[in-house]
């Protein structure tokens, strides 16, 4: 009787003469074509290198000339958000609600990300404070004012 490990050593036997089996088969195909292609380049007129690429496309850099790259300037962001947050009062406003109540074009094109940064910024500032995703303008006691 055969124990389990016999029982094992020859399945793994028969897998490894089915891979080298399937192996051979492959290698054969590739060959054949490999030989295929040989004989039709040696019937046929062969290509310069030249003609058988593609025409490389040359992407220039980007300039202000061809692409300008719309940015806002500094300090809008944070003008943005201390605009907002000011008219907004003990209401407050989300991120998304701030970049939509841009007005001007420079504002409009202050990004969600700068509004982030400059939201976190002014936090660890203590000019505004978070509560359940709405930022407010942080109250300043009567201490601080003066």
């Amino acid at each position: 009787m055969a124990t389990n490990s016999e029982k094992f050593e020859s399945i793994i036997e028969q897998l490894r003469e089915l891979f080298a089996a399937e192996g051979a088969a492959q290698f054969a195909r590739g060959e054949r074509t490999a030989i295929d292609r040989i004989v039709h380049a040696a019937q046929h007129e062969p290509k310069r290198s030249n003609d058988t690429k593609e025409p490389r496309i040359r992407l220039r850099r980007r300039t202000k000339i061809n692409y300008p790259k719309k940015r806002a300037p500094s300090g809008a962001a944070p003008a943005l958000v201390g605009r907002v947050l000011g008219e907004a009062g003990p209401k407050g406003a989300t991120a998304q609600e701030i970049q939509e109540a841009a007005k001007t074009p420079v504002e409009k094109l202050v990004s969600y990300s700068g509004i982030r940064f400059a939201l976190v910024q002014g936090r660890s500032a203590g000019r505004y404070r978070n509560k359940q995703g709405r930022w407010f303008v942080a109250h300043r006691s009567t201490e601080q004012a003066a």
